[in-house]
C-alpha cells in the first residue's frame, strides 16, 4: 500500500535553512512533476524542550525563497521549516520539510564554543561574539578570533600573560581548531569587551582620561615587566569591559617575547611608549585619530623623527606637556623614551594631595642643606624656572607673579607677611617659594574663606599661578635623585619616583550609548 503510494507522489525536493550575517533564509526548488503555477506556504518551526514544536511564522508566496530578520530568533534554539507546494491547476499538495539549525555556529564537535557570525568586533579582523559553554552548563558571552595559517605564538604570549589574570590586559580564555574547517583554521575565545571606543573618552571630563591613560600604561606595564614588547599598541586596541570601569589591552597577535638581554629596554618596547605617547596626544588634545596615525604617527615610530605636541585640552597643560614629551623622546643622543614604570610615576597621575605632599618634601629636601648659599640642586631648578618668575623688570620675583594673579592675590600675600618663625621670604629663591606653598597649605584653615571650599587643598590655585614649577622641580629631583643619590639625602622623596599609580575603577561607570559607540558616564 505504501509503496504504491510512493510510486504517484512527486520526488520530494530540498528545502534548506540558513542564517546568513543579517537574516534566517529559507530556500527550496520548484517540484520537478507538478505544473505551473505554483504557491507555496512556509512554516517556521522552533523545538522547545518543554513544549516541543512551535509555529512561530506562517506566510504564503510564489517566490522560492522567504527570509526573515535574524533579531528575532532565539540563540541556542533549534529551527527548522517546513515548505507545502499548492499546485493551482491540480489540488494537489507536497511537504517538505528543511534541515534542523540553531542560531550559532559550533566551532566544538561538542558545541562548548558558538560562533555568531552576524556580529562582527572588529573591522578587517576576524573577530565576532561567541558564546561558552560554562561549568554549570550555561553559555557565558565572549569574543571568538579566527586565524589561519595560526602562528601559536600569539596564544603563547597571551597565556603566559594571562597567568594571574591582569585585571588591563584582555583575559584569554581558550583556543582550538574548528572542528568542521575546510582551512585549518584555529579560535581564540578571549573576554568580551566593548570595541572601537578608546578614543571617545577624549570627550569625558579630565578624571575619566587621566583613569583611562592610567590603565592603558598599567596593562602595558604588566606586558613589559613580563618581558614582552605588544608591538601594535593603538586606540583600536584598548578595550573598555562590559561594566564600563575599566579599560584593557588587546591584540596580541604580533607581541614579541624578548630574550633576558633585551628586558632593560628595548627598541621594540621604546616603541610601545611612543604609541602610548600618542595616544595621550589624542586623547588629551581631541586631535582626529587618523590624522595623529598618518601623520605623526610615520614621523615618529617609522622615521623616528621629532614631533611637536598639538595644543592639549587638559588642565594642568605643563605637566600633561612634559609627560608626552618624554613619552615621544625619539633622539637617542638626546635620552631614551620613558619606561612605562616612569611614565606610572609621573606626577601627572597624582591628585592634588600628593602633589602638595611632595611641594612639602622638597621644600624639606632644600631645608637639610646649607639655605645660605643655594645648593647646585636648586641653582638647577632656578635656571629652569627663571624665565616664569619674572617681575616687570625683569628680575626673578615670585612674590611680584603671585600679587599680580588676581584679586585673591592680595590675601593670599598676608601669608608672605605672616612667614612662621619671623624668617622673612626672599623673593629671589625658589626655595623659599616652596616654603610659602608649604606654609599655606599647612595653615589652610586661615584661609577658607578665600578659597570658598573650592579646593580639598591649595595646590590647585598655586598651579595655576605657577604651572611650570611641578613639572620642573619634579624633573630636578629625579635628576638628582637618579646621579647623585650618594651626595644628597632623598629618603623623604624617593618614594614619589618610585612607586607607580594604582589602579581604580573608571567612576562613575561608563555606558555606550546604544548601537553607538559614543559614550555617556552612568550616575
Amino acid at each position: 500500500m505504501g509503496s504504491a503510494a510512493s510510486k504517484t507522489r512527486p520526488v520530494p525536493y530540498k528545502v534548506e535553512l540558513k542564517f546568513t550575517d543579517v537574516d534566517l533564509v529559507m530556500t527550496w526548488s520548484k517540484p520537478p512533476s507538478y505544473e505551473e503555477p505554483y504557491q507555496y506556504e512556509v512554516k517556521l518551526y522552533k523545538l522547545d524542550e518543554n513544549i516541543g514544536h512551535v509555529l512561530v511564522h506562517s506566510t504564503t508566496t510564489d517566490s522560492t525563497t522567504c527570509s526573515f530578520p535574524r533579531d528575532k530568533w532565539d540563540a541556542f534554539t533549534k529551527y527548522y521549516a517546513e515548505v507545502v507546494t499548492m499546485d493551482r491547476v491540480k489540488p494537489k499538495r507536497l511537504h517538505s520539510r528543511s534541515n534542523e539549525i540553531t542560531f550559532y555556529k559550533p566551532l566544538t564537535k561538542d558545541g562548548r564554543v558558538l560562533l555568531d557570525t552576524s556580529k562582527p568586533l572588529d573591522a578587517g579582523y576576524r573577530v565576532y561574539e561567541g558564546y561558552v559553554k560554562s561549568a554549570e552548563q550555561s553559555f557565558d558571552k565572549v569574543a571568538v578570533k579566527l586565524i589561519t595559517n595560526a602562528d601559536h605564538c600569539e596564544i603563547k604570549n597571551w597565556k603566559e600573560l594571562n597567568e594571574n589574570s591582569y585585571q588591563h590586559v584582555m583575559q584569554y580564555k581558550m583556543s582550538g581548531d574548528v572542528h568542521d574547517a575546510i582551512e585549518k583554521t584555529t579560535f581564540i575565545v578571549m573576554e568580551l569587551c566593548h570595541g572601537d571606543t578608546f578614543q571617545e573618552i577624549a570627550r569625558s571630563d579630565e578624571v575619566h582620561k587621566k583613569t583611562a591613560l592610567l590603565h592603558m600604561m598599567l596593562g602595558l606595564d604588566h606586558i613589559h615587566q613580563k618581558g614582552f614588547a605588544h608591538h601594535h599598541l593603538k586606540l583600536n586596541n584598548i578595550r573598555l569591559t562590559l561594566d564600563g570601569r575599566y579599560f584593557k589591552i588587546a591584540d596580541f597577535g604580533i607581541s614579541k617575547k624578548e630574550s633576558n638581554e633585551q628586558l632593560e629596554m628595548s627598541e621594540e618596547k621604546e616603541s610601545d611608549i611612543l604609541s602610548a605617547g600618542l595616544i595621550f596626544c589624542c586623547i588629551l588634545s581631541r586631535s582626529n585619530a587618523d590624522d595623529i596615525s598618518l601623520d605623526m604617527w610615520e614621523n615618529i615610530i617609522t622615521a623616528r623623527k621629532p614631533v611637536a605636541i598639538p595644543p592639549l585640552e587638559c588642565e594642568e597643560k605643563e605637566l600633561a606637556s612634559n609627560l608626552i614629551d618624554k613619552m615621544l623622546k625619539c633622539d637617542t643622543a638626546k635620552g631614551r623614551p620613558m619606561k612605562s614604570m616612569q611614565v606610572l610615576t609621573h606626577p601627572f597621575f597624582w591628585d592634588d594631595r600628593r602633589k602638595f605632599a611632595f611641594i612639602s618634601r622638597a621644600k624639606d629636601f632644600f631645608y637639610k642643606m646649607n639655605t645660605e648659599v643655594p645648593s647646585d640642586v636648586e641653582q638647577d631648578l632656578t635656571e629652569k624656572m627663571e624665565k616664569h618668575l619674572l617681575d616687570y623688570e625683569n628680575r626673578l620675583n615670585w612674590c611680584a607673579v603671585v600679587k599680580g594673579s588676581g584679586k585673591e592675590s592680595a590675601s593670599v600675600m598676608d601669608g608672605i607677611e605672616e612667614s612662621p618663625h619671623g624668617v622673612p621670604y626672599e623673593s629671589n629663591r625658589i626655595i623659599h617659594l616652596l616654603r610659602f606653598i608649604r606654609n599655606i597649605g599647612e595653615h589652610y584653615f586661615k584661609y577658607e574663606m578665600l578659597f570658598s571650599g573650592r579646593f580639598a587643598n591649595v595646590w590647585p590655585y598655586f598651579s595655576k599661578i605657577f604651572p611650570s614649577l611641578l613639572p620642573e622641580l619634579y624633573d630636578i629631583l629625579h635628576h638628582y635623585w637618579i646621579y647623585s643619590r650618594a651626595t644628597y639625602d632623598f629618603s623623604n622623596l624617593e618614594d614619589y619616583f618610585t612607586t607607580p599609580a594604582s589602579s581604580k575603577p573608571l567612576d562613575p561607570p561608563i555606558a555606550l550609548v546604544t548601537n553607538t559607540n559614543s559614550y555617556s558616564t552612568q550616575s
